[in-house]
Formats: C-alpha cells, sequence, structure tokens
C-alpha cells in the first residue's frame, strides 16, 4: 500500500502494518495527511 500510516499513539498492530507515522490523534495527525495527501494529489 502506498499510503499507509499510523498516528502516533496508534495501537501496536496499527503501528505494525503501516509504512509510515504522523502526529498523535490529538494534533490532528490524521488530517495534517489528508492535507498532504491532497496537495500532492491537485
Amino acid at each position: 500500500m502506498k499510503y499507509s500510516y499510523h498516528v502516533l499513539n496508534a495501537l501496536p498492530p496499527a503501528a505494525a502494518a503501516a509504512r509510515f507515522t504522523t502526529a498523535s490523534n490529538r494534533r490532528h495527525g490524521v488530517l495534517r495527511i489528508i492535507d498532504k495527501v491532497l496537495a500532492d494529489i491537485i
């Protein structure tokens, strides 16, 4: 999978399955990655 991220505070199984790490849930890690991916596409 090209885009597989987990947030810093993810459970170990999720962290092990992902290629990249982003900021924690509390620091809006998911939104940061969505913004970055969309900026690369558009």
